[in-house]
């Protein structure tokens, strides 16, 4: 307790007080430390807190730690139904007309076997063995691959296909790959131009898609699918703007399709309040246009009321001359009928220039 008066003491010799106010803080500091309970100073109660802070700085309880509302835009009040849009399957409309590889010939020789002239020489067991239907998932995919790529093998007898590191599904896409790549290519070592590069990808997504197909909840490859199907997209613009030619025989050997964004415009952010905005702006400008529409109607209807009217009066007066030639009747008689057909002239080219603006 000693050792806090000191403390106190100090902090106020150190700071810009008068003697009367050093004297005045340490006594009410001893006080307080002497009458509060050793407890409370040993488990850092708010008593403690408030001796050991300096005099210049106050104490401020947080309340940040309350539970937060989260706020929701009302719309049951709106005269219309809402709702968020749809969200886009990005997976589903990839721009793929196919969504697999396409069926395979187990009879075809493993990959590197194709070039022995033994094996073409050899008995239709000896083929059978070295063909994709005693292969594994990897020879599959290896000869699927070189057939894509179109690949030309160092040597004709590879080691590592007798290994275990092959499987079959590997075997599979390599010879679907090279299919689908040898449509695209412009010779066979071309590894490294735009078209070949689409069509790795477009092989690449149509195999993810089978296995997503399988399994919707792998969120790796529902990631990895998106992104490959952006990359794709990007390279076809590219291709599109250098070649367009080029772009729509790759797009139709590949079976892709591919709509570019329009120039110079940004997709505005869907957002709630900004929809509910624009929907109750449609929503006015319909019913004032209805309303209008009503209002037009309503005087067309009143200006062939009145033309009927000033026929008749015509007539009456041409009727009123002829019998008796009251001239002064006649006259008041015009006199009354011209504002009218005034009006109903004025509202009739009123009601064309409407009819022009819309």
């Amino acid at each position: 307790m000693t050792f806090l008066i000191t403390l106190k003491a100090t902090r106020c010799l150190l700071s810009r007080l008068t003697l009367s106010d050093v004297a005045c803080r340490t006594t009410v500091a001893g006080t307080h430390t002497l009458s509060a309970p050793a407890s409370g100073l040993q488990n850092g109660s708010m008593q403690s807190r408030e001796l050991c802070a300096p005099p210049s700085a106050p104490i401020h309880v947080s309340q940040r730690w309350r539970h937060r509302k989260l706020l929701c835009w009302p719309v049951d009040y709106l005269p219309f139904e809402w709702s968020y849009p749809a969200k886009q399957d990005r997976i589903l409309n990839s721009g793929d007309l196919v969504d697999d590889i396409g069926p395979v010939d187990l009879s075809l020789p493993r990959n590197g076997f194709e070039l022995s002239e033994e094996l073409k020489t050899a008995p239709e067991e000896v083929k059978r063995l070295f063909s994709l239907e005693f292969g594994i998932m990897r020879d599959i995919s290896d000869l699927k691959r070189k057939e894509f790529v179109k690949l030309v093998q160092r040597h004709p007898y590879d080691t590592r296909l007798f290994s275990l590191e092959f499987g079959i599904m590997r075997d599979i896409s390599d010879l679907k790959r090279k299919e689908l790549v040898k449509l695209v290519q412009r010779h066979p070592y071309d590894t490294y131009s735009v078209e070949y590069k689409i069509a790795k990808m477009t092989f690449a997504i149509r195999c993810m898609k089978m296995m997503h197909a399988v399994d919707r909840k792998r969120k790796n490859l529902t990631e990895a699918l998106c992104k490959t199907v952006d990359k794709r997209n990007k390279y076809l613009k590219y291709l599109r703007r250098w070649d367009y030619k080029r772009f729509r025989f790759v797009a139709h050997q590949l079976r892709v399709t591919y709509t570019p964004r329009p120039l110079c415009r940004i997709p505005p952010e869907v957002t709630k309040k900004g929809d509910l905005r624009r929907v109750t702006r449609e929503y006015c400008d319909k019913v004032r246009r209805e309303r209008l529409d009503a209002y037009h109607a309503k005087l067309r209807a009143l200006a062939q009321g009145a033309a009927g009217g000033v026929c008749r009066g015509e007539a009456s007066c041409r009727g009123v001359g002829q019998r008796g030639g009251a001239e002064v009747a006649a006259d008041r008689g015009r006199a009354e009928i011209d504002p009218v057909r005034e009006r109903a002239q004025r509202y009739q080219a009123h009601h064309v220039g409407c009819n022009a603006i819309k």
